[in-house]
């Protein structure tokens, strides 16, 4: 997780601090969710996660893609268990 949370933290002060996409201190590593325990959440909730799917952004491009990189944005489909 060590190396990992470095490079999340080095996206987020990337966006907010040199790139100014963002506002400054908007992210807060201590306060991320990681896939696997948003999954046990849904679980819980007895819901069935249907697909996660990572996003990406590219800030020369203005580009959005959508990807397996689930390491700093991602999004889930859920639904209710029948």
């Amino acid at each position: 997780d060590q190396p990992r949370s470095r490079g999340l933290g080095d996206v987020y002060k990337r966006q907010e601090y040199v790139l100014r996409l963002l506002p400054k201190g908007t992210h807060d590593y201590k306060k991320f969710i990681k896939p696997s325990e948003l999954s046990q959440f849904i679980r819980q909730a007895d819901l069935q996660m249907n697909e996660l799917m990572g996003m990406t952004y590219n800030p020369f491009t203005e580009v959005y893609s959508l990807g397996r990189d689930t390491d700093v944005n991602y999004m889930i489909a859920t639904s209710k268990n029948t």
